[in-house]
């Protein structure tokens, strides 16, 4: 989060509005509740506009994090719904 701020400050240095440059962070899904409202708070405070979360089992575990499980398409959709309501 701490890079935020630096990269506003390239973007100002280069004639660019910073307000205009999006920022996105992203949560692995198995993680869990107790890190993804941590982790949305943190982006939310640094000013980040987007927040995304990866329920792919492979890619989590490839980032040193727990699966998702997900097996399914229901079981995606359930574990967004998951996170959202967490996050909210």
């Amino acid at each position: 989060m701490a890079l935020a701020e630096t990269l506003r400050e390239m973007l100002a240095a280069q004639g660019r509005d910073p307000a205009d440059f999006a920022l996105e962070a992203e949560a692995n899904y198995g993680i869990g509740p107790d890190r993804w409202t941590g982790l949305v708070a943190e982006a939310r405070n640094a000013g980040f506009t987007h927040f995304s979360v990866n329920c792919q089992s492979t890619t989590c575990e490839w980032g040193g994090n727990p699966a998702a499980n997900c097996q399914s398409t229901a079981e995606h959709i359930e574990a967004l719904e998951t996170f959202i309501t967490s996050v909210t």
